[in-house]
């Protein structure tokens, strides 16, 4: 596939229908979110998250977070005690990711998974309508800074993806804050305040 770049502003119905293509076809997707610009593809593929991988120049098996469209996707794919699920619905969707257990391995990690919901309608529509979580990690190189707008994403990098969806400056420009429900931990703040 060669890449393209759609406005979500002019054409969000092409934009929408066109990445959905991408999602099934295994393909990858540069997508704006409520925090960064992410890229992604089918989570439940290995080829396609080792593809990420080689892409950003990650060593080994670094884990990468995954994004999905809302509750009902996040309990059909992860454990969540009641205590969880209060966090959960309290700070999601928003600019969080919250480490959880997968009901079955997933090939972006090796332990807890990085679940977010993005506050963002495109992106939350899009996932729902392909029915499986999608590879949610940075648009960048390891090791660069983390893109709040398609400006900042380097030409090399989005030229390795299918499709870039641009939708304008992202609403935080920072990462998500990341905290570890399962352990009560907060490992890295970020642009939502958490408290346990």
């Amino acid at each position: 596939m060669e890449m393209k770049i759609i406005k979500l502003e002019e054409e969000w119905d092409l934009a929408f229908e066109t990445a959905k293509k991408v999602l099934l076809s295994d393909g990858l997707l540069i997508y704006p979110t409520d925090t960064l610009y992410g890229i992604g593809g089918n989570a439940l593929k290995k080829e396609v998250v080792d593809r990420i991988r080689r892409i950003k120049g990650r060593e080994g098996e670094k884990p990468m977070s995954v994004a999905v469209g809302g509750l009902s996707m996040l309990l059909s794919f992860f454990y969540l005690k009641e205590e969880e699920l209060g966090y959960i619905t309290r700070y999601l969707p928003g600019p969080y990711t919250f480490l959880l257990r997968a009901k079955k391995p997933m090939p972006v990690s090796k332990g807890l998974v990085g679940v977010r919901v993005p506050a963002h309608f495109f992106v939350m529509k899009m996932i729902n309508e392909v029915g499986f979580p999608i590879v949610s990690t940075s648009a960048n190189f390891s090791g660069e800074p983390a893109p709040s707008s398609v400006e900042e994403i380097k030409k090399e990098f989005l030229e390795k993806a299918d499709l870039v969806v641009d939708g304008g400056p992202t609403k935080y420009k920072e990462g998500s804050t990341v905290v570890d429900l399962v352990n009560k931990k907060i490992l890295r703040k970020g642009a939502g305040e958490f408290e346990f």
